[in-house]
């Protein structure tokens, strides 16, 4: 009966160091790939944004992190809260948005399953 216990106490250590682990390591690729170190609100961005109607989905809140369907506008959803376009200080991906008032600087990447719009701080 003692060697079983021991036998059940090492496999449940086990599993708890490899959950540990892979709990980690989800961190460290959302946070390597993504910029976010939630990879469970990464996850559920990423299911939403490919496999729901959705355009967007916000992982992170600070600094903003969103990831949008590639055929998203990021002019329209800063248009909704508000803001244009200053395209007089646009650097490439760099975009500049101003309500008159307050300035946010965007990085937008894209490719052919995904955008990401990435605030700067």
């Amino acid at each position: 009966m003692l060697h079983l216990h021991r036998k059940l106490q090492k496999c449940f250590l086990l599993l708890f160091l490899l959950a540990v682990g892979l709990g980690l390591a989800a961190s460290m690729i959302s946070y390597a790939v993504f910029g976010a170190g939630d990879p469970y609100d990464t996850a559920a961005g990423l299911y939403r944004v490919l496999f729901t109607d959705a355009p967007y989905a916000e992982i992170q809140q600070d600094p903003r992190i969103i990831l949008a369907k590639p055929t998203a506008s990021l002019d329209a959803y800063m248009a909704e809260r508000g803001y244009t376009q200053d395209t007089s200080q646009r650097l490439g991906a760099l975009l500049t948005y101003t309500n008159g008032e307050r300035e946010e600087i965007i990085v937008c990447a894209v490719n052919s399953r995904l955008a990401q719009w990435r605030w700067q701080e």
